[in-house]
C-alpha cells in the first residue's frame, strides 16, 4: 500500500509542488519513505527518482524493485529540468546515490548482514552522482538519452585501504504510441 499528500500552489505565475509518499510493506508492519520533495521553476529538491531513469517506459508491477531491465532508484537529489519547447526537455541532477557494498570475505566483520556467505553494507557515496538527460516527446511517443558519472569506491583487501576511479552509464530509452499498443524499450 502507498499513501501519499500532495499540496499544489503558484507563486509569482511558477506552480510551487510539495509531494510526501509513505509505503507499506505487505508486513503492515515495515513503513519507508518513498518520496519527499519540492518542486518549483524547474527546481527539485529532496528525494524521488533520479534523472537517469525514464519514467514513461516503466512497467506497471506491484514488485517493489520493478522488472530486471528497469532503471527504479529513489533518492536524495537537487535537479534542474529546463524546457526548450513543447518537444524538448533536458534535466541535470546532483545526486546522492545509496550503494551497496559486496564481499565474499567471511571474516569482514561488520554490522551489516550476510546472505549465503555473501556481505552486503548499504551506504551513502562520499561524492554525489550527475546524472542528466535530455528528452524529445510528441505524439507518437519520445526518446530519451540519459547519462550518469559516478565515482567508484572499492576496498583493496591487498592494500588495506579504499580507492576510488570515475565510472559512468548511459541509457537510450523511449515509447511509440500505436493504435493498439504502446511499445517501449530501454537499453
Amino acid at each position: 500500500s502507498r499513501l501519499n499528500f500532495k499540496t499544489v500552489g503558484k507563486i509569482r505565475e511558477k506552480e510551487l509542488v510539495s509531494f510526501v509518499e509513505l509505503g507499506i510493506g505487505s508486513d503492515n508492519t515495515n513503513i519507508t519513505l518513498r518520496h519527499a520533495y519540492v518542486s518549483y521553476g524547474g527546481f527539485t529538491i529532496g528525494h524521488t527518482y533520479s534523472q537517469f531513469m525514464d519514467l514513461d517506459v516503466g512497467v506497471q508491477t506491484v514488485d517493489g524493485e520493478g522488472p530486471n531491465p528497469q532503471i527504479s532508484r529513489r533518492q536524495p537529489i537537487i535537479a534542474y529540468n529546463y524546457y526548450f519547447s513543447n518537444y524538448w526537455k533536458a534535466a541535470v541532477s546532483i545526486e546522492a546515490a545509496a550503494i551497496q557494498s559486496i564481499t565474499n570475505s567471511s571474516d569482514w566483520l561488520l554490522n551489516n548482514h550476510y546472505i549465503d556467505g555473501i556481505h552486503y553494507e548499504t551506504d551513502f557515496q562520499a561524492v554525489p552522482d550527475l546524472a542528466t538527460n535530455v528528452r524529445y516527446k510528441g505524439t507518437l511517443g519520445h526518446v530519451q538519452l540519459s547519462g550518469i558519472l559516478r565515482n567508484l569506491y572499492y576496498y583493496g583487501i591487498e592494500t588495506n585501504q579504499t580507492n576510488g576511479k570515475l565510472g559512468f552509464g548511459l541509457a537510450l530509452s523511449g515509447s511509440l504510441n500505436t493504435k493498439i499498443c504502446k511499445l517501449s524499450m530501454q537499453t
